[in-house]
């Protein structure tokens, strides 16, 4: 018998674009909410349609085998609905009457131009949490921007910081307000929102922008400015207090971190080294004489890891008490024996994907553990459950929606 789920009994219609609010949400289906994503025929949710083939497994094309909508939507389920419908319209809110929370990340006041914004859909559900995800906020002088995750690190700083040195300003990898501090921010609201109303019976709307999501990463940009009048730039490997760097080492495109931040680690790796003569020098014995001739430390090392395998490098040196770091590619993540060891990654049969690994929370609860219950949905795949199960409709009526227009 499956462990209970700490969010069981929560309902939440999900209608979103692309990532934030919807890994947001699929967090809270991993512990019990039953979150129903809202989609149409003719208006699919933008992440299914994003990526090129090596996110669709043989070649496989069409809306229900990208890779990154399937792994940022799974546990929920899914239903067609024309919001430009008048009756589409009118089922969303016969749903939201009868759910807990409402998520969305439209920009400007989509859904209240739909008939679904928080004034309108509290009169049929006066205790329903409303959560909005836009951009910069719904007010403001930047309240209409557009964009995705690569412009709001952009907008909050995070380009300016992440670039190399003197080179010009660099977006990250990936869209970091998006896939990280966005969405947990999201769930985390959500939740105070859920204990409020179980204590007072209110609901409340939850207005989340994530440009002031994203500004909670940018670490001291803020108090320097503020303290110093000083604009923080990028940097390169190097630090004032230690040596440190990320090395090549030996294989293709095979990276490992090295830092020694004090004597006793600068004798530690010395050992680990087996004492060549270079590292013998008294110069290096202090962090100033390391800071001194950093670049030459820096090419003796970077000579050693060229001859070494990667792992075998950050073995020996973490046994050493030398903080060292696979600089991991994807293969080396879902090959780690720790995350294996914490079930990171769930296998689950995806009707059209086939067998898929997809990402478990990050956090476990030790009386009501999280789990992902169903693959993602495929387009319209629940509306047959939602019609006749949730909303307690007819076959009668179901048809006449259908041949409306309003379910497609």
């Amino acid at each position: 018998m499956d462990s209970p789920r700490a969010l069981e009994g929560i309902r939440i219609v999900e209608i979103s674009r692309w990532f934030a609010c919807g890994i947001a949400m699929r967090l809270l289906a991993a512990f019990g909410a039953e979150v129903i994503k809202v989609e149409s025929t003719t208006s699919v949710d933008s992440a299914r349609g994003m990526g090129g083939r090596e996110s669709r497994p043989d070649g496989k094309t069409g809306p229900n085998v990208n890779g990154l909508f399937n792994n940022t939507h799974s546990g929920k389920y899914g239903i067609t609905l024309d919001l430009h419908h008048p009756r589409g319209v009118e089922l969303a809110k016969r749903l939201i009457s009868r759910s807990d929370v409402l998520a969305e990340n439209f920009p400007d006041d989509f859904l209240e131009r739909m008939g679904l914004g928080y004034e309108e859909v509290r009169k049929v559900k006066p205790d329903l949490i409303y959560l909005s995800m836009p951009i910069t906020g719904h007010h403001g002088p930047r309240r209409n921007v557009r964009g995705s995750g690569y412009h709001i690190a952009a907008l909050a700083g995070l380009n300016w910081i992440s670039r190399a040195g003197d080179e010009p300003p660099a977006g990250p990898s990936t869209a970091w307000s998006d896939w990280t501090i966005g969405p947990a921010h999201a769930a985390f609201a959500v939740l105070c929102a859920l204990r409020h109303r179980l204590h007072t019976g209110q609901g409340q709307f939850i207005e989340l922008s994530q440009y002031e999501s994203t500004i909670n990463i940018t670490g001291a940009m803020i108090p320097e400015y503020t303290a110093r009048g000083t604009v923080l730039g990028g940097h390169h490997n190097s630090a004032a207090d230690a040596l440190q760097g990320v090395f090549r080492c030996l294989g293709e495109d095979r990276w490992c971190t090295i830092r020694v931040a004090t004597d006793d680690e600068w004798r530690a790796l010395v050992e680990a080294l087996h004492a060549p003569d270079w590292a013998r020098d008294p110069a290096y014995a202090t962090v100033a004489g390391r800071n001194e001739h950093e670049a030459t430390l820096k090419n003796h090392l970077a000579t050693w890891t060229l001859a070494q395998e990667a792992g075998a490098i950050v073995a020996l040196l973490q046994e050493q008490g030398v903080e060292a770091g696979l600089v991991a590619n994807i293969r080396d993540v879902l090959e780690d024996p720790q995350m294996q060891l914490r079930q990171h990654y769930t296998p689950l049969e995806h009707p059209e994907e086939g067998l898929q690994l997809y990402e478990a929370p990050p956090f476990k609860l030790s009386r009501t553990p999280g789990r992902i219950p169903r693959p993602a949905p495929l387009l319209g795949e629940h509306n047959d459950y939602v019609l006749h199960q949730v909303l307690g409709l007819t076959e009668e009526e179901i048809n006449e929606y259908i041949v409306s227009g309003a379910v497609a």
